[in-house]
């Protein structure tokens, strides 16, 4: 069983999870670094790990920062915030590169986005733990124009859902 004990939590959840010997959750785009040897932290034997939660955008919209920019198109950042979180999203980015590139499991001359999300869940599936969750939208081919329904805090958009289209031959 798993304890979600992502962002701000309860005092008493974390030390409950290891108290009831539940398993935590490491959520990369949560986890990743601007160092280059470093842009993925190890996973503890004890977590559950992802790319993603369903309360986050889908992995392609994250890669591009759409949900940034909408956040900037609905006022709910200004330009300049908006213009450093993304700065921020881009040196994260080239070290995950350049840490999937070291780890031979991405190609150096690749940019190709589905390329990208293979090589990060290999790297998961390798690490220590016992559980991995994938979200079906990220390997959509069209997650990145839904993403707008996955943004938490944003009212004109959390209303909206939508479905996974159930065609696997679109994943490969």
């Amino acid at each position: 069983m798993v304890g979600e004990d992502l962002g701000t939590v309860p005092p008493g959840v974390r030390p409950a999870i290891r108290r009831y010997g539940l398993h935590g959750m490491h959520v990369a785009c949560f986890q990743m670094s601007p160092e280059p040897g470093q842009a993925l932290k190890p996973i503890k034997s004890n977590r559950l790990a992802s790319i993603n939660t369903h309360d986050m955008v889908p992995f392609s919209a994250f890669w591009q920062g759409l949900e940034v920019r909408n956040r900037v198109e609905l006022d709910l950042q200004t330009q300049m915030e908006g213009e450093l979180v993304l700065a921020v999203r881009e040196n994260l980015k080239s070290a995950l590169l350049d840490f999937l590139q070291n780890q031979a499991l991405l190609d150096f001359r690749t940019s190709d986005l589905r390329d990208i999300l293979h090589a990060l869940l290999i790297w998961l599936g390798r690490c220590k733990a016992p559980m991995m969750l994938v979200n079906l939208e990220p390997l959509e081919r069209d997650s990145a124009a839904k993403h707008s329904r996955h943004q938490p805090g944003v009212p004109e958009l959390a209303q909206q859902r939508g479905t996974v289209s159930r065609d696997s031959a679109k994943w490969h």
